[in-house]
């Protein structure tokens, strides 16, 4: 995840020296991978192996365990 990290920081170099066509990079585009990176690494590159420390998967157990504890109460969730 390093290595995605700094090639973030070498694309933002490279706009901010002039470098690249802004409809082929800009700081837009390096925010939105940025923020794909911090929830899920697979986000950016699907062969990066699956991670249960991910924002993504951490969300994604709390949603089960709160269904878990709510399905009893709730026959018609809308996660049925």
């Amino acid at each position: 995840m390093q290595e995605l990290v700094q090639e973030l920081a070498d694309r933002a170099d490279a706009i901010n020296a002039g470098n690249v066509d802004p409809t082929i990079d800009n700081m837009l585009k390096i925010t939105s991978d940025g923020r794909k990176l911090g929830l899920d690494p697979r986000l950016i590159d699907p062969s990066f192996e699956d991670n249960p420390d991910t924002k993504l998967n951490r969300c994604v157990e709390n949603v089960a365990r709160s269904r878990q504890r709510t399905q009893a109460k709730h026959k018609n969730s809308y996660l049925e």
